[in-house]
């Protein structure tokens, strides 16, 4: 079916126009999993309770593996390479291939944006820091521009009090991100999301430039 089967959510991104728009976007694609959202929820053992399981507030994804990749110079082929590859894997939307340098570029500047706000790999691992409990009127007042009462119960989580937030930091940036409204690069954030993370389910062209 080549890149039929993501068009749907391709044609839902590019008609994202203001927050709205881009809450109905994420409400349907967190039910398959997301691309590269801003944020999403998962449920999973309470890491301070094993006998109840909890909800929890994650950021958004990064195409390389950590924030260092974005940050440390030692890095800087690779991110050079990762330009490349963003850039090869949108040419198998029919883009052409300024419009594909454009949105590869565009993608390493979002996501290192993203990622300054991050927590590294050492504070990950550290349970009091990714272990933050909001209620629901907290996360409201944390991120008042989505709806949080509409957007859970599209998704499917009902009579929630309490979420745990991993990353409070990235959410407290997410919101300035938010707030300026970058409309075109939220767009080629979130198609890039749906791309990257459908490209070996979609033809083996795909699938090899993708693993290679």
């Amino acid at each position: 079916k080549g890149i039929k089967p993501i068009l749907p959510y391709i044609n839902m991104i590019e008609n994202i126009i203001d927050i709205n728009s881009l809450q109905n976007y994420m409400e349907v694609s967190s039910k398959y999993g997301g691309g590269s959202d801003f944020f999403g929820i998962y449920i999973g053992a309470d890491k301070k309770n094993s006998k109840k399981h909890s909800a929890y507030l994650y950021g958004g994804e990064l195409g390389l593996p950590d924030r260092d990749y974005y940050l440390l110079d030692s890095f800087q082929d690779i991110r050079d390479k990762y330009v490349e590859h963003i850039k090869r894997m949108f040419m198998f939307l029919g883009y052409g291939d300024k419009k594909c340098l454009k949105y590869a570029q565009t993608i390493l500047s979002f996501e290192t944006n993203i990622a300054q706000y991050k927590m590294d790999k050492v504070e990950r691992r550290d349970p009091s820091k990714t272990y933050n409990p909001k209620s629901i009127d907290e996360i409201q007042d944390m991120l008042p521009m989505i709806n949080w009462e509409k957007y859970l119960n599209k998704i499917g989580i009902n009579n929630l009090d309490t979420i745990i937030v991993s990353d409070l930091n990235y959410f407290n940036h997410l919101k300035t991100i938010l707030e300026k409204e970058d409309i075109d690069d939220w767009r080629i954030y979130f198609e890039w999301g749906v791309l990257n993370n459908g490209a070996s389910l979609l033809t083996e062209e795909m699938e090899y430039a993708n693993w290679e």
